[in-house]
């Protein structure tokens, strides 16, 4: 197992399950059930993930403690409705031998001319060099 927890934030939101069938890597995989939903917090459940409980939803408290509750020196976040592309765990993990940060690009997939214009926003948001933390 590699030196790194992925923290999931994750409310009512099924696509869970693809986001941690997409993860590629044998790494510590943290889900907040962030008020889930009991079908949600079997999907974290199937994963073997282990499960941090928040009573209510919130976004920010979740990331944190998700962190908290790591074991691991390196932490990668991540959002239930996403997926990981084959080899991208490993690629950003790899690239924290030389950087103290490392930030993955986001594709926003699109069915219609509406979400193609919502996706485009969101790249153009998404590609900014930046860093944040949750408060």
């Amino acid at each position: 197992m590699i030196d790194l927890s992925i923290v999931i934030p994750a409310y009512n939101d099924p696509r869970l399950d693809d986001c941690l069938k997409s993860i590629d890597i044998e790494a510590e995989i943290i889900v907040v059930l962030n008020g889930a939903t009991k079908q949600v917090e079997n999907i974290a459940k199937k994963h073997n993930a282990i499960m941090v409980y928040l009573p209510f939803p919130n976004l920010a408290k979740a990331y944190n403690e998700g962190i908290k509750s790591s074991s691991k020196n390196n932490v990668l976040l991540m959002d239930s409705d996403c997926i990981f592309r084959k080899g991208c765990i490993d690629k950003l993990y790899n690239m924290l031998y030389k950087h103290p940060l490392a930030k993955g690009r986001v594709l926003f997939a699109y069915r219609s001319k509406t979400e193609k214009i919502i996706a485009t926003s969101r790249h153009i948001h998404t590609t900014k060099k930046n860093a944040y933390s949750p408060l």
